[in-house]
């Protein structure tokens, strides 16, 4: 077909088609590439990001732990003693839980050789 020979009214309709199969071709590009964006970022928040949130509550716990430890040292009274053991072994408890969900988020979701030796010393 030579468009040379036909009416601009033909002209226009073909070139309109053209550029409505283009405009599709990169709606359809953009709506993958946003579909890869999303799954990233899925994978991020409940990967990478659930990973580090699971590891800060552990140190905080830990944290908690290592005070509930320094005030039943410095306990005076044994009911004060007593009383700190109970928190003591109470955060100790929770340390353990929390590093436990972590290890297990670790071996579901998966983390280089050298992240999971830093993690489990």
């Amino acid at each position: 077909m030579n468009l040379k020979n036909t009416t601009i009214r033909v002209r226009l309709s073909v070139t309109f088609g053209v550029l409505i199969a283009i405009l599709a071709l990169v709606s359809g590009m953009a709506v993958m590439n946003l579909y890869k964006d999303k799954e990233m970022f899925t994978n991020y928040v409940n990967g990478t990001y659930a990973l580090q949130v699971q590891a800060y509550e552990v140190r905080h716990a830990t944290e908690e732990r290592a005070i509930m430890l320094r005030d039943m040292i410095n306990a005076t009274d044994k009911k004060d003693k007593t009383e700190e053991l109970n928190r003591f072994k109470e955060e100790d408890g929770k340390v353990s839980k929390r590093t436990q969900i972590l290890l297990d988020m670790v071996n579901e979701f998966g983390m280089d050789p050298q992240g999971r030796a830093c993690l489990i010393r």
